[in-house]
């Protein structure tokens, strides 16, 4: 024995990369930090129309109005330092109360559709559980049937579409994905896209002048975040 005694303290309870609203969830759900920080990484600011048209749970789409409205992460849920003997309650509803206090609307809109009408009922209550519900918008709808929000700047499509990482669901995926890269150069002409994929044939499906600008950590899975900017 080394005499050597480690004392920890869980000041967070639960995982911080949970925020709390995600309680419904459709197939490969994108953990909220990440998607927060694909945001970032995309250079996305609130004054730019988003869009995600294979929006799944929503996850995208919610990060982004919960960054637009200021939103703190975490804001509706409880921490474990906040039973500690040396808490101060009075501090911490004085905090939260200025949190409250910097809320504002988007300004500029934020929308998400899927084909799975799972998926959008999904979405929807997460984005209610999140606080967000007023600012944004899902609908049911075919990637082949998406379009801009009604009289919107150009701004930035960003999905995380399905990987295939069985065997042979690369090739039934060709096809999405070429889709997928359609709509920058017809309905959402002078939109940047954005999309998270492992596969760089995939990614060159959607067109080869797509650009890898960095890779991440996805379930264990090495994921590109390839970016085709608008001619």
């Amino acid at each position: 024995l080394r005499d050597v005694v480690t004392i920890r303290a869980n000041s967070s309870g639960e995982h911080l990369h949970r925020r709390g609203y995600r309680q419904a969830i459709a197939k490969a759900p994108l953990r909220e930090t990440l998607a927060a920080g694909v945001l970032r990484l995309v250079e996305w600011t609130p004054e730019r129309p988003l869009v995600d048209p294979l929006c799944g749970s929503g996850t995208f789409v919610i990060e982004a109005a919960l960054r637009a409205c200021r939103r703190a992460p975490g804001e509706n849920r409880h921490f474990g330092f906040e039973r500690w003997p040396g808490a101060d309650p009075d501090l911490l509803r004085r905090l939260r109360a200025e949190a409250l206090a910097r809320l504002r609307p988007p300004p500029a809109p934020l929308e998400g559709s899927d084909r799975d009408e799972g998926a959008v009922g999904a979405a929807t209550a997460n984005a209610e559980r999140a606080g967000v519900a007023g600012a944004v918008r899902f609908e049911r709808r075919a990637i082949s049937a998406a379009t801009p929000p009604d009289q919107a700047a150009a701004g930035l499509l960003l999905t995380n579409p399905p990987w295939g990482r069985r065997v042979g669901e690369e090739r039934r995926l060709r096809d999405l994905y070429a889709r997928l890269g359609r709509l920058p150069r017809t309905t959402f002409a002078g939109w940047d896209l954005a999309f998270l994929c492992p596969s760089e044939r995939l990614a060159r499906q959607v067109d080869p002048a797509t650009e890898r600008i960095a890779r991440i950590s996805s379930g264990g899975v090495q994921v590109g975040v390839w970016l085709l900017p608008a001619p």
